[in-house]
């Protein structure tokens, strides 16, 4: 069952046999699927790009580095990382209620959770067909200061939206923005690591020492360009919200 009842409706194209919408576990911060409730917010701003490692015809260097994503290549292995997919979403407080009566709510399970449980961004690993095999929150390690949080050395989940997935000189990099931390005008974008902890458990984040600003706007995209130490960057235009009459 989807968000208000509705089942999703799936696209499908060239070489893909049973797409899928792609499911989040939220169950890791909110507390009102413990209550039988659908989450708070299904996600935003999704982020889907290939894994795939080869490069096109026509380059000589591969389009993802393999030792960037080693600890994905040791447990699928390259072959079948050609064919799967990695996002990028934000989870955040663009909630899925709106307007239903009370009736409605406990018909659909939708949550009754009034304020955003966190706001922050996370990461899929997808199968072929957009299964999800496995998930983590992007978190920052505070090893220099980052906008006006201060050096700590540690890894924490902080808030990230807009956050966006591209390739670049053979890694992986997220784009995001932090009002509170980084201001309101500028986003950001940083080489993204992918490791495993202990437990065999999937690792991504994000250093503040490798923290990269872009002003100004926000919902931008960066690809690389066909200059290998330059970077093509796309900036919608709108009014703004602090626009005053």
């Amino acid at each position: 069952m989807y968000i208000r009842g509705k089942d999703p409706i799936i696209l499908s194209g060239p070489g893909v046999d049973s797409a899928n919408k792609v499911c989040l576990d939220h169950s890791a911060w909110d507390d009102g699927i413990k209550r039988g409730k659908r989450p708070f917010v299904d996600s935003q701003n999704p982020s889907v790009m290939s894994l795939r490692l080869t490069a096109e015809s026509h380059g000589t260097r591969p389009r993802l580095e393999k030792d960037r994503v080693q600890a994905l290549v040791n447990k699928y292995g390259e072959k079948r990382l050609e064919k799967m997919f990695i996002a990028s979403v934000t989870v955040g407080n663009g909630q899925c209620r709106w307007g239903e009566s009370e009736d409605e709510i406990e018909k659909f399970r939708i949550s009754d959770v009034e304020k955003a449980p966190t706001v922050h961004g996370e990461l899929l690993v997808l199968d072929e067909n957009f299964n999800r095999l496995e998930q983590t929150s992007i978190k920052l390690l505070s090893d220099s200061k980052w906008g006006k949080m201060r050096q700590s050395n540690k890894k924490q989940i902080v808030e990230l939206d807009d956050t966006r997935l591209f390739f670049y000189d053979g890694s992986l990099w997220l784009f995001y923005r932090n009002g509170k931390a980084l201001g309101y005008i500028e986003q950001a974008h940083n080489p993204l690591y992918i490791e495993r902890d202990e437990n065999g458990n999937i690792e991504a984040y994000i250093k503040a020492s490798e923290m990269v600003k872009v002003c100004c706007g926000r919902n931008m995209a960066i690809i690389a360009s066909e200059r290998k130490s330059q970077m093509m960057v796309s900036i919608p235009l709108f009014i703004s919200k602090f626009r005053r009459n």
